[in-house]
């Protein structure tokens, strides 16, 4: 049975920690930014105050426990301007559940996209260190809520999702008993263990075992909870968890089936945009788009809607340059970096977008944004060498080779590397091409072999006396370094 690595794993996790339907919710029209105000402004004293006002309201269940939680889902952002201040805000109230349960939030979201929604193979060493440095300063604080306030659901919920991750659903299973003691009936606590039993985090049950116990769990919830405030999410989850397992198998027929039940429970931004990258699998664009484009409208604040379909508008954009068309790619992508400032994926679209326009020290701009999460991701390297190579080849020729450098075993970043190097008449094509042919002859998946030789004879022809003078006849001692 093969596993098919899902690259949505940051946006997941993101998305199953909101409570649909709750307030502050991306599914619940344009969140109450006035949480963030106080922050940014530094009234840190009438923040705390309204918080606590709300956590005192909550009885452990339903409406109330997603109003206590809703101002927190604001702080997942990576705007360093709510890094700074939540940094003063603890500084200044060090005993302060709102401003440390604040901060775990930021924390856990920023050790995310540090990781990035690669796949292990795809993600490099320091990658997973600095998700490891961020994440643990996350628990400590999200430690310290729970222990100074156990009816903290939401901090819980944070706590089994990142023990899942890290270890496993029987490091998460430890966390849910706990937080069930004093949250008994918590959408927040539920929603993160039916994500913890799913069948790709288990590490003793088969694929199929793991799979009905997860949908067993559902239906004991549905049954328990459905209808209920805080429970809306329950509706078509069962199915939509079976699509995504039948995804990372690489069934998308099945996964399109099963998130067509899902949606005809409940149409949801979730679901359309799941299905929308199940149609892409299987080349129907025009669903895959339709879908795209119907999320947005039913959630028209949602980020993941938003950042979909800024990628679909800048393509039509750059492929037919219709005026309205690029205008709606500008206003999607700058919502989706308003909203998350730091997120590379966010930045690099929009650079790539502002890089067609012909806005390319904004794009510049961008990319050297991304870079504050994304210097140790190759992809994030790979697509701003190929965003420069349209106006800044020698900054390009280095976020190529910086790319290789970061994931070296990735052949198809040496074949963008070897045609940029030949488009541009760079000598350095021809050692480069030896040591690609080397590789070559020792695996099957090189795609660039069957017409290196044509290459090579075209760039001979145009560049045999400039590059004359330079040994190339041997391999390059490293693809990766500069000249």
């Amino acid at each position: 049975m093969a596993y098919i690595a899902r690259f949505r794993l940051v946006m997941l996790l993101a998305v199953l920690l909101l409570l649909m339907g709750s307030p502050g919710s991306a599914h619940a029209g344009t969140p109450d930014r006035k949480w963030l105000d106080l922050l940014k402004q530094q009234q840190f004293d009438k923040l705390e105050n309204e918080l606590q006002r709300l956590q005192a309201d909550y009885d452990g269940g339903g409406c109330q426990e997603c109003e206590a939680n809703a101002p927190y889902f604001l702080f997942a952002t990576s705007d360093p301007l709510v890094g700074q201040r939540l940094q003063e805000w603890v500084a200044q109230h060090p005993n302060s559940v709102p401003a440390r349960f604040a901060r775990g939030r930021y924390l856990n979201h920023v050790a995310w996209i540090a990781r990035g929604s690669g796949t292990v193979s795809e993600t490099s060493n320091e990658q997973f260190a600095e998700m490891r440095r961020l994440q643990t300063a996350a628990i400590e604080d999200l430690l310290w809520v729970v222990e100074h306030e156990p009816k903290t659901p939401l901090a819980y919920a944070d706590l089994i999702y990142i023990a899942t991750a890290q270890s496993g659903e029987i490091a998460a299973a430890q966390i849910y008993d706990r937080a069930l003691q004093s949250n008994p009936d918590s959408p927040a606590i539920y929603r993160a263990r039916v994500w913890s039993l799913s069948p790709w985090w288990q590490s003793i049950l088969s694929w199929g075992d793991a799979e009905a116990r997860q949908q067993a769990y559902i239906l004991d919830l549905q049954q328990k909870y459905g209808g209920k405030p805080g429970f809306g999410w329950l509706d078509g989850y069962a199915d939509y968890m079976k699509a995504e397992a039948d995804w990372r198998n690489g069934d998308w027929e099945a996964a399109i089936a099963a998130y067509g039940r899902a949606l005809a429970v409940r149409e949801h931004a979730t679901y359309l945009l799941a299905r929308a990258d199940a149609y892409a699998d299987i080349e129907a664009y025009d669903k895959a788009d339709a879908d795209r484009k119907r999320a947005l409208t039913i959630a028209p604040n949602d980020t993941d809607a938003l950042y979909e379909n800024g990628k679909l508008d800048a393509w039509r954009c750059r492929s037919a340059s219709a005026a309205d068309i690029c205008k709606a790619a500008e206003a999607e992508l700058d919502a989706v970096v308003a909203a998350d400032p730091l997120e590379p994926k966010y930045l690099l679209q929009r650079a790539l977008h502002l890089a067609a326009m012909g806005r390319t020290d904004e794009a510049r701009r961008d990319m050297e944004d991304a870079q504050v999460y994304g210097k140790n991701a190759a992809w994030v390297q790979g697509m701003s060498a190929s965003i420069l190579s349209s106006f800044d080849k020698p900054a390009a020729k280095l976020a190529y080779q910086r790319a290789i450098t970061l994931a070296p075993d990735d052949l198809s970043r040496v074949e963008k590397y070897l045609r940029f190097l030949a488009d541009t008449a760079d000598c350095g094509f021809l050692p480069l091409q030896i040591t690609y042919r080397k590789i070559c002859s020792q695996t099957d998946q090189c795609r660039l072999i069957g017409e290196l030789d044509g290459m090579v004879e075209s760039f001979q022809q145009n560049r045999r006396q400039n590059c004359a003078a330079q040994n190339w006849t041997q391999p390059a001692a490293s693809m990766a370094l500069p000249e």
